[in-house]
Protein backbone atom coordinates (compact mmCIF):
# COMPACT_ATOMS: atom_id res chain seq x y z
CA UNK A 1 0.00 0.00 0.00
CA UNK A 2 1.48 3.58 -0.70
CA UNK A 3 1.09 6.90 -1.03
CA UNK A 4 2.71 9.32 -2.88
CA UNK A 5 5.24 11.34 -0.56
CA UNK A 6 8.36 13.74 -2.10
CA UNK A 7 11.59 13.75 -0.58
CA UNK A 8 14.14 16.13 -1.95
CA UNK A 9 17.75 15.27 -2.01
CA UNK A 10 20.53 16.75 -3.14
CA UNK A 11 22.83 13.42 -3.49
CA UNK A 12 22.64 11.27 -6.00
CA UNK A 13 24.65 8.72 -4.08
CA UNK A 14 21.26 9.11 -1.66
CA UNK A 15 18.74 9.38 -4.23
CA UNK A 16 20.04 5.41 -5.32
CA UNK A 17 19.41 4.54 -1.56
CA UNK A 18 16.16 5.93 -1.06
CA UNK A 19 15.05 5.00 -4.47
CA UNK A 20 16.14 1.20 -3.80
CA UNK A 21 14.79 1.28 -0.27
CA UNK A 22 11.33 3.39 -1.21
CA UNK A 23 10.70 1.56 -4.44
CA UNK A 24 12.63 -1.50 -5.55
CA UNK A 25 12.20 -3.05 -2.09
CA UNK A 26 8.30 -2.62 -1.82
CA UNK A 27 7.99 -3.58 -5.00
CA UNK A 28 9.43 -6.32 -5.12
CA UNK A 29 7.88 -7.05 -1.36
CA UNK A 30 4.71 -6.53 -3.18
CA UNK A 31 5.37 -9.00 -6.30
CA UNK A 32 6.46 -11.69 -4.39
CA UNK A 33 2.82 -11.27 -2.27
CA UNK A 34 1.39 -11.40 -5.57
CA UNK A 35 3.45 -14.19 -7.02
CA UNK A 36 2.43 -16.16 -3.93
CA UNK A 37 -1.25 -15.34 -4.94
CA UNK A 38 -0.64 -17.37 -8.02
CA UNK A 39 -1.43 -13.50 -9.95
CA UNK A 40 0.92 -11.81 -12.14
CA UNK A 41 3.93 -10.06 -11.04
CA UNK A 42 3.41 -6.03 -11.88
CA UNK A 43 4.92 -3.86 -9.15
CA UNK A 44 8.71 -4.43 -10.15
CA UNK A 45 7.83 -3.45 -14.10
CA UNK A 46 5.75 -0.50 -13.07
CA UNK A 47 9.07 1.28 -10.89
CA UNK A 48 10.96 0.01 -14.24
CA UNK A 49 9.28 2.23 -16.00
CA UNK A 50 8.92 5.13 -13.71
CA UNK A 51 12.77 4.90 -13.18
CA UNK A 52 13.28 5.41 -17.03
CA UNK A 53 11.13 7.60 -17.58
CA UNK A 54 12.65 10.30 -14.53
CA UNK A 55 16.21 9.17 -16.08
CA UNK A 56 14.47 10.79 -18.67
CA UNK A 57 13.85 13.93 -17.21
CA UNK A 58 16.75 14.38 -14.96
CA UNK A 59 18.50 16.96 -18.09
CA UNK A 60 15.10 19.20 -17.93
CA UNK A 61 15.26 19.04 -14.12
CA UNK A 62 18.82 19.39 -13.29
CA UNK A 63 19.29 22.44 -15.75
CA UNK A 64 18.11 25.99 -15.31
CA UNK A 65 16.79 27.21 -18.22
CA UNK A 66 16.27 31.28 -19.45
CA UNK A 67 13.45 32.35 -21.70
CA UNK A 68 13.30 35.52 -23.51
CA UNK A 69 9.70 37.21 -24.16
CA UNK A 70 11.18 40.28 -25.48
CA UNK A 71 8.48 39.60 -28.52
CA UNK A 72 5.65 39.33 -26.64
CA UNK A 73 6.21 42.04 -24.41
CA UNK A 74 6.48 44.02 -27.77
CA UNK A 75 3.25 42.33 -29.01
CA UNK A 76 1.29 43.27 -25.44
CA UNK A 77 2.45 46.70 -25.97
CA UNK A 78 1.25 47.16 -29.53
CA UNK A 79 -2.31 45.15 -28.47
CA UNK A 80 -5.65 47.04 -28.03
CA UNK A 81 -7.14 46.81 -24.53
CA UNK A 82 -9.79 44.51 -26.12
CA UNK A 83 -7.59 42.53 -27.70
CA UNK A 84 -5.73 41.91 -24.92
CA UNK A 85 -8.94 40.22 -23.12
CA UNK A 86 -9.40 38.40 -26.08
CA UNK A 87 -6.52 36.59 -26.79
CA UNK A 88 -4.93 36.35 -23.13
CA UNK A 89 -1.06 36.62 -23.81
CA UNK A 90 0.06 38.39 -20.48
CA UNK A 91 1.55 35.81 -18.12
CA UNK A 92 2.34 37.92 -15.08
CA UNK A 93 -1.58 38.71 -15.21
CA UNK A 94 -2.44 34.51 -14.79
CA UNK A 95 -3.47 33.44 -11.53
CA UNK A 96 -1.34 30.27 -11.32
CA UNK A 97 -3.21 28.90 -8.70
CA UNK A 98 -6.62 28.74 -10.05
CA UNK A 99 -4.78 27.96 -13.64
CA UNK A 100 -3.52 24.71 -11.39
CA UNK A 101 -6.57 23.82 -10.13
CA UNK A 102 -8.58 24.30 -13.27
CA UNK A 103 -5.86 22.11 -15.18
CA UNK A 104 -6.12 19.19 -12.78
CA UNK A 105 -10.01 19.25 -12.88
CA UNK A 106 -9.43 19.51 -16.93
CA UNK A 107 -7.41 16.60 -16.73
CA UNK A 108 -9.50 14.81 -13.98
CA UNK A 109 -12.78 14.97 -16.06
CA UNK A 110 -11.59 14.78 -19.82
CA UNK A 111 -8.52 12.91 -20.28
CA UNK A 112 -8.68 10.30 -17.21
CA UNK A 113 -12.37 10.26 -17.62
CA UNK A 114 -12.90 11.01 -13.62
CA UNK A 115 -16.05 12.63 -12.72
CA UNK A 116 -15.82 15.21 -10.17
CA UNK A 117 -18.50 14.18 -8.00
CA UNK A 118 -16.37 11.24 -6.86
CA UNK A 119 -13.57 13.46 -5.29
CA UNK A 120 -15.10 13.40 -1.73
CA UNK A 121 -15.28 9.14 -1.94
CA UNK A 122 -11.36 9.65 -3.42
CA UNK A 123 -10.64 11.97 -0.25
CA UNK A 124 -12.01 9.80 2.46
CA UNK A 125 -9.96 6.58 0.90
CA UNK A 126 -7.07 9.08 0.52
CA UNK A 127 -7.24 9.41 4.42
CA UNK A 128 -7.25 5.52 4.99
CA UNK A 129 -4.64 4.69 2.90
CA UNK A 130 -2.65 7.42 4.37
CA UNK A 131 -3.13 6.54 8.06
CA UNK A 132 -2.37 2.68 6.54
CA UNK A 133 0.26 3.82 4.97
CA UNK A 134 1.73 5.94 8.27
CA UNK A 135 1.08 2.91 10.21
CA UNK A 136 3.18 0.72 7.83
CA UNK A 137 5.74 2.41 7.89
CA UNK A 138 5.95 3.15 11.48
CA UNK A 139 5.84 -0.58 12.42
CA UNK A 140 8.70 -1.17 9.27
CA UNK A 141 10.93 1.55 10.87
CA UNK A 142 10.42 0.25 14.47
CA UNK A 143 11.14 -3.35 13.35
CA UNK A 144 14.60 -2.34 11.39
CA UNK A 145 15.41 -0.75 14.90
CA UNK A 146 14.77 -3.84 16.77
CA UNK A 147 16.65 -5.59 13.86
CA UNK A 148 19.65 -3.67 14.19
CA UNK A 149 19.69 -2.84 17.54
CA UNK A 150 19.46 -6.54 17.70
CA UNK A 151 22.50 -7.41 15.52
CA UNK A 152 24.56 -4.56 17.00
CA UNK A 153 23.64 -5.76 20.31
CA UNK A 154 25.25 -9.52 19.60
CA UNK A 155 28.66 -8.26 18.26
CA UNK A 156 29.37 -5.84 20.80
CA UNK A 157 28.80 -8.43 23.46
CA UNK A 158 30.83 -11.14 20.88
CA UNK A 159 33.37 -8.02 20.77
CA UNK A 160 33.81 -7.68 24.31
CA UNK A 161 33.58 -11.41 25.21
CA UNK A 162 36.55 -12.37 22.72
CA UNK A 163 38.82 -9.51 24.47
Amino acid sequence: MWTYYLILVKSYSMNLLLTFLLHTVPAFIADAVMLARGKKMRFLNIYKKIHEFSRLLTFFVMKSFEFKSANVRKMLERMSVKDREVFFCDLKQLDWEEFVITYGAGIRVYLVKDPMDTVDKAKRLWRRYSLANRVILTVAGLLAATILWSVMSTLYRSFLFVN
